[in-house]
């Protein structure tokens, strides 16, 4: 996957606050989606469970599906 995914929509490098955030809705959306497919999961329960709003979910991910490919891309970043 793209690793520009992994950034913030800005140019500028992400603060700690913004990679804790970033990191609660990555975390967030794996446990929801290690319990259910992805289809079945939305927005307003990766933001509740992530303990976030809806516009700072958007904030930091472009679409709903952007947390599971940040994911991935990390995970693979690890291994490599």
């Amino acid at each position: 996957m793209n690793p520009a995914i992994i950034k913030a929509k800005t140019a500028k490098p992400l603060d700690r606050r913004a990679r804790r955030t970033r990191q609660a809705i990555k975390e967030s959306f794996a446990a929801l989606a290690a319990n259910r497919p992805f289809p079945d999961l939305t927005v307003k329960e990766v933001m509740e469970r992530a303990g976030v709003n809806r516009a700072t979910f958007y904030a930091h991910f472009s679409a709903p599906s952007s947390p599971r490919e940040a994911s991935r891309a990390s995970s693979s970043a690890r291994r490599a």
